[in-house]
């Protein structure tokens, strides 16, 4: 049996012997989703990141890292439907700007878990729609996290550079966005015009102010982890979907003068502080032993060659690509858990995983039955490493927009990058490829191109997609 094997065999028989205890004494579920937060930023994956995330690093020694794990899709919105629904993205229309994406009968990571004896809560950014669309003066918000199994929520519509810019408690505004703000651009000409501190004009509750959002969200996460520890019996799913570092990149002065890789970097520590308060609040709750924490990022990050060229970071690692590419530098995303009661610490994980897997993961953890044929496309990593590992995977959001993995394989049926990096897309040449295939086991950076040498393989995958498709 090779270490890998046995690392997946004890995985494995640590989370199902424990099922049974755990029906008595479920785990807290803390879930901390970063925006934008690239692979390669922090040191679990990259040691040579310019990064520091002392708080992250030390979870992750203590816990268990996934070198392959990847989000639903490239970009925030379908990435957070596959996370809560375990469906593929591109079967879903994603039109968060019209209507509530998930619907209100679908089954949902909350959903399942309160129908397991737990208390739900959600603190951060939403991004999945409202059935009001955009219009936030309604008496009354439906369709968002308070209709879609969470008892409590309090946070933002979406992401902190689109407007209009408020905090929502449960289905009600805290203050209607009753102001307005002007843009904000980047102040350094370094960066792109979405990059740095920027954000668009629009409405704006008075209440609001974009530079404390992320201690908000902390510190109230925080609070709710004390304040359950202290008064309920249930055991806690928390979900703190943060919204940096996505922009605007607006960290507290404290981390710009510490950075060790400027403003972005500032962005990340202050990311990092936010998880060294959350985590505090477990330890001190006296519930670390038995509480999951994970933390990932919801797609790769707004990370151009010229600023590897100029900082020295590598923001996804080898990883090539950026957010919303079918590279791997879309999806490809940080995913740490620790759970001392569970997990052995130390132990990486190189096998393929997807957001996707989260719901039908929990649900073996907490020995739920009655809703397992709702789990759509995901797979429990659990039976996963039960000598049946996932082996394939369909990335991105739309049906025009597909890549698909398949062991080492990756087949992307176009040319170009499909995203943010140049070219988006290559017209193919008369008698050249018209796709990309790479062997990610050897060409982890996706630069040779084997779409050529191996037809019967790009056929195969191609057909896989079509598949996935219908």
């Amino acid at each position: 049996m090779t270490l890998q094997s046995k690392v997946l065999s004890t995985f494995f028989l640590l989370i199902f012997s424990m099922v049974s205890a755990y029906s008595a004494d479920k785990p807290n579920i803390v879930f901390i989703l970063a925006d934008d937060l690239g692979y390669g930023d922090l040191k679990a994956n990259n040691p040579e990141s310019k990064n520091s995330a002392p708080a992250i690093d030390s979870i992750a020694s203590e816990g268990m890292i996934f070198t392959d794990m990847h989000s639903a899709a490239s970009w925030c919105v379908p990435s957070r439907y596959g996370l809560m629904t375990s469906t593929y993205p591109f079967k879903n229309t994603n039109r968060w700007t019209k209507m509530a994406v998930i619907g209100k009968d679908e089954m949902t990571l909350p959903k399942m878990l309160k129908a397991n004896g737990y208390s739900t809560a959600m603190i951060g950014k939403w991004h999945l729609g409202f059935d009001t669309g955009m219009d936030f003066h309604a008496d009354k918000l439906t369709g968002g996290p308070f209709d879609r199994g969470f008892d409590y929520f309090y946070g933002l519509p979406h992401s902190l550079d689109i407007q209009p810019y408020l905090y929502i408690e449960n289905d009600k505004a805290v203050q209607k966005p009753t102001g307005k703000v002007g843009d904000r651009g980047p102040t350094d000409p370094n960066w792109t015009k979405i990059q740095g501190e920027f954000y668009r004009k629009g409405e704006c509750a008075p209440n609001f102010k974009h530079e404390e959002v992320l201690d908000i969200l902390a510190d109230r996460s925080a609070q709710k982890i004390k304040d359950h520890a202290k008064s309920s019996d249930k055991p806690l799913f928390l979900y703190v979907p943060l919204t940096a570092p996505h922009t605007p990149w607006l960290p507290g002065e404290r981390f710009v003068k510490n950075s060790p890789n400027g403003l972005y970097g500032a962005f990340v520590a202050h990311v990092d502080d936010c998880v060294k308060r959350i985590d505090q609040a477990i330890t001190d709750a006296g519930i670390k032993d038995n509480t999951i924490i994970i933390i990932t990022s919801d797609n790769g990050p707004v990370w151009y060659d010229k600023d590897e060229e100029r900082t020295g970071h590598k923001s996804n690692g080898a990883l090539r690509g950026m957010k919303a590419d079918a590279w791997e530098g879309g999806h490809r995303v940080p995913f740490i858990v620790r759970w001392p009661k569970g997990i052995k610490a130390g132990v990486r994980y190189d096998g393929l995983a997807s957001f996707l897997d989260v719901l039908p993961t929990m649900a073996d953890v907490v020995g739920d039955e009655t809703h397992s044929k709702k789990y759509k496309d995901g797979l429990s990593l659990g039976k996963a490493f039960n000598d049946s590992q996932r082996s394939e995977l369909v990335h991105l959001d739309k049906v025009s927009h597909l890549a698909i993995r398949y062991k080492d394989w990756k087949y992307i049926p176009f040319l170009g990058s499909g995203g943010f990096s140049k070219p988006k897309y290559i017209k193919a040449k008369k008698g050249g490829p018209t796709g990309q295939l790479y062997n990610l086991a050897k060409d982890l950076g996706e630069q040779k191109n084997l779409f050529s040498e191996y037809p019967e393989l790009v056929k195969e995958l191609h057909d896989k997609i079509e598949k996935a498709k219908k």
